[in-house]
């Protein structure tokens, strides 16, 4: 059960860093959701790469290329799930993304990511969904991007037997919330 008396709005956020560090935990990879020119909306699963807990941000890697990129730029406005199956619980979060744009920043994380083995997912000759003959070619240039997502708030749902719990946050505070 979620303790309402204790829980602190960068809690949510200290769970998320959590995810980075313990091997295996389903808040490592989320689903983001963006909308695209025709509001036609597009979720899929990202990899949780970063957080900062005293901005409320959280960073993920792609390609340049895909259309989720395209999508952001268009409207930066984000919705993220995570989901713990073990704990039965639900964390949703809005917030606005933004594309990395510190050519220094971007190189400091490619280093980490270049010798290791996503290295292809940011530099296959086609961008991400193109169509394939039989062969993917991989090639030296990368289109690898940084995005950085600042959280305006977040709604978590714990499911029990006992009764549900449903809390909103935000920067300014915890409410509970009918589940």
């Amino acid at each position: 059960m979620i303790d309402l008396n204790s829980l602190k709005p960068l809690d949510l956020l200290g769970f998320l860093e959590d995810s980075l560090v313990e091997n295996g935990h389903p808040w490592k990879v989320f689903t983001l959701s963006t909308v695209d020119q025709e509001c036609r909306p597009h979720s899929r699963s990202v990899v949780l790469r970063e957080v900062d807990v005293q901005n409320w941000l959280i960073r993920f890697y792609s390609d340049a290329r895909s259309p989720k990129i395209l999508q952001l730029q268009h409207n930066p406005n984000v919705s993220l799930c995570f989901w713990n199956p073990q704990l039965k619980r639900q964390l949703r979060a809005e917030g606005v993304a933004r594309l990395i744009s510190d050519s220094k920043a971007i190189d400091e994380r490619w280093k980490s990511v270049k010798n290791g083995p996503t290295v292809g997912d940011y530099t296959t000759m086609r961008a991400p969904g193109s169509v394939v003959d039989s062969i993917v070619e991989f090639v030296e240039q990368n289109w690898f991007c940084v995005v950085e997502i600042e959280i305006s708030s977040f709604d978590l749902l714990h499911l029990n037997r006992e009764g549900h719990q449903r809390v909103a946050v935000t920067p300014d505070g915890v409410t509970a919330l009918v589940p």
